[in-house]
């Protein structure tokens, strides 16, 4: 199992990278609204896992030159032992590369999980079923263009997980 998700992320991430080097025009999308579309795996410590698909929404602000702030709220459906994630998160970055149309960032905010606990445990009646923790993560957003950029993270919610995230992004 292990396995295939290693080859499903190298993959994305091939595809993540090789999109913007292949992009014709280059401008600078981190300013303003955007929406974008997640895929990914979470493991949580112990039994818990799940391939992830959502989308997210936000607002990038410009902060002078080379740093930008910004704000995302996501919502995801799960696999596997997660039937659901949504949170909030703030990020700061630092624009890099030639062109100054990738952002490097970091994250903060905060992630609930629901998860389908009787896949996890046996027997359970009454139980809460969501699990709630600070968000801290990092990663990195390669501009295809002036509308749209792709997305790689990798996060930890309360040091009790692991999720590898990419996506597709479109600015406004």
């Amino acid at each position: 199992m292990h396995k295939q998700v290693f080859t499903g992320v190298i993959g994305t991430l091939g595809l993540a990278i090789a999109m913007p080097v292949a992009a014709q025009d280059q401008a600078d999308p981190f300013d303003g609204a955007h929406i974008g579309t997640t895929i990914g795996y979470h493991d949580i410590d112990g039994p818990a896992d799940g391939f992830i698909i959502g989308a997210r929404i936000g607002y990038d602000l410009p902060v002078g030159n080379d740093v930008v702030v910004g704000a995302e709220a996501n919502a995801n459906f799960g696999t596997g032992d997660i039937d659901a994630e949504y949170g909030t998160n703030v990020r700061i970055g630092t624009r890099f590369g030639e062109r100054r149309n990738a952002l490097l960032f970091a994250r903060f905010g905060y992630q609930e999980v629901d998860f389908d606990l009787p896949d996890v445990i046996d027997d359970i009646d009454e139980v809460d079923t969501t699990s709630g923790d600070y968000m801290l993560g990092i990663g990195a957003d390669f501009g295809i263009n002036e509308s749209s950029s792709t997305r790689l993270a990798i996060d930890t919610i309360g040091f009790d997980s692991i999720r590898f995230t990419a996506g597709y992004t479109i600015h406004f």
